[in-house]
């Protein structure tokens, strides 16, 4: 199977589809996206793609290059019978000389044996938009805001735009399927054209990384309750924010699309706690089927003190809405 066949079932956007169909096994690629825009889900998928998975997916944290040594120890790692891909998350979380060490040892291709040089992904969070990705001067004006040029210069070729889900809803059925396909247990889970129509209408503020909770959930119910089938009356109620399974799909959403430093930044590391709570809170209570003494009695806890804390909750949901509006 051709790599353009493949890449037909990441997406069908007229914009995406091209970009991904010039991707060759070592090229370096920049992925630029809102937070849950499936920039790690893309990243991988590239790789596997390109490389028919045979090279080494080394994933790394900005968090993990704060030194100039610790570059130089990521970026000699010994080859595993192929070249390794090294994918960078988040760059616009590292120093500044950081940055430019980097970029100088994915330039200076002399640095390293040519068996042993690796490929290269990077990732950075910011807001994109299809106008903005459009326009390469654009585009380029706003990447320079989050890295030094001669960071962007290394990712000169290969730059992409991972624009919200909701600007290109034409790859929700595959993506769909797709995390189906993963949440499927003994039998096919399938969506009924209602509920695919009830699905297409939402806004998906939380992008991918919301469709694959949300997946995961509507597959849940799916197994257990109806035979495999998902239904409109599941999709609905997974969506309406005022049910007990949306407020936990938003949460566990937020804990997947910002990374738990960012919500301790955000929160407190006191509040943050309290999140994961409310996220233990709202499973409990839908697969209690809205029953909170069942609720109360899986978590221990006594009913009067469950109560009190869907308020915290309810708190939690307006503060993630607001992360992805």
């Amino acid at each position: 199977m051709s790599l353009a066949t493949n890449y037909q079932f990441l997406t069908q956007d007229a914009y995406f589809l091209p970009i991904l169909q010039r991707l060759k096994a070592r090229v370096n690629v920049l992925l630029a996206g809102p937070p849950g825009s499936g920039r790690d889900f893309f990243a991988r998928h590239i790789h596997k793609i390109s490389s028919g998975g045979a090279s080494k997916f080394i994933k790394l944290s900005f968090r993990q290059l704060k030194k100039p040594q610790d570059v130089n120890y990521f970026f000699s790692l010994p080859p595993s019978g192929t070249e390794n891909l090294i994918y960078l998350d988040n760059i616009e979380g590292l120093s500044n000389d950081i940055q430019n060490r980097i970029a100088h040892l994915i330039m200076d291709r002399s640095l390293t044996p040519e068996s042993s040089t690796p490929r290269f992904i990077a990732s950075l969070t910011c807001d994109v938009t299809k106008d903005m990705v459009s326009s390469p001067l654009t585009f380029e004006t706003l990447l320079k805001s989050f890295i030094t040029k001669d960071l962007l210069a290394a990712f000169q070729k290969h730059r992409i735009g991972l624009i919200p889900l909701r600007e290109r809803l034409k790859d929700l059925p595959i993506l769909i399927e797709h995390f189906l396909s993963m949440a499927e247990r003994d039998e096919g889970i399938t969506c009924d054209k209602e509920a695919m129509d009830v699905l297409q209408h939402y806004n998906w503020p939380g992008n991918i990384k919301e469709l694959k909770v949300m997946c995961e959930a509507m597959a849940a119910i799916a197994y257990h309750r109806q035979k495999g089938l998902i239904t409109r009356e599941t999709a609905q109620n997974l969506l309406v924010s005022s049910t007990h399974a949306a407020v936990a799909i938003r949460l566990e959403a937020a804990l997947h699309a910002l990374s738990s430093e960012e919500l301790i930044r955000e929160l407190g590391l006191k509040e943050f706690s309290h999140l994961c709570e409310s996220v233990l809170i709202a499973r409990a209570i839908q697969q209690s089927g809205k029953n909170l003494s069942l609720a109360a009695q899986d978590l221990r806890l006594p009913i009067s003190t469950l109560s009190s804390k869907l308020k915290v909750l309810r708190r939690h949901l307006d503060v993630v809405n607001t992360w992805f509006s």
